[in-house]
């Protein structure tokens, strides 16, 4: 092999292996990530945090009527699971099917069946946004 075709392997090498662990490490968003006030493209809002290091959210619905309580919830491998419902006794949280980030860590979309379904029975694309 000549000097030029090993430099061209090498730099292909590095390629492939900077594409390889960008993908295992560059997309490891965590729960830290949902922490924060996000607004709907309907003016619903959801508080993420931490108390006594459980993850919480407050589902405020920008919608009149009651909507305001905390609930658990945990993210992993880019799913959000809300402890909610029937979920409550189970001790099970439910996984949000049409949960799905638009901008990592910046925005992301769900049916508002999916993140209100103690209200609602509508399927309306929620967009929401960090605030």
């Amino acid at each position: 092999m000549n000097t030029k075709k090993v430099i061209q392997f090498a730099a292909l090498a590095l390629i492939i292996f900077a594409i390889i662990s960008c993908k295992k490490d560059c997309n490891k968003l965590t729960s830290d990530n949902l922490i924060g006030k996000w607004v709907s493209n309907k003016n619903d809002t959801i508080r993420f945090f931490k108390r006594n290091n459980i993850n919480l959210t407050d589902a405020a619905s920008g919608s009149p009527g009651p909507d305001s309580r905390e609930i658990e919830f945990t993210y992993s491998s880019n799913k959000l699971y809300l402890k909610d419902g029937a979920s409550i006794t189970s001790g099970e949280l439910r996984k949000l099917e049409t949960f799905n980030w638009v901008e990592d860590g910046q925005k992301f979309n769900v049916e508002s069946r999916d993140i209100f379904s103690y209200r609602s029975s509508n399927t309306i694309p929620l967009i929401f946004t960090k605030q």
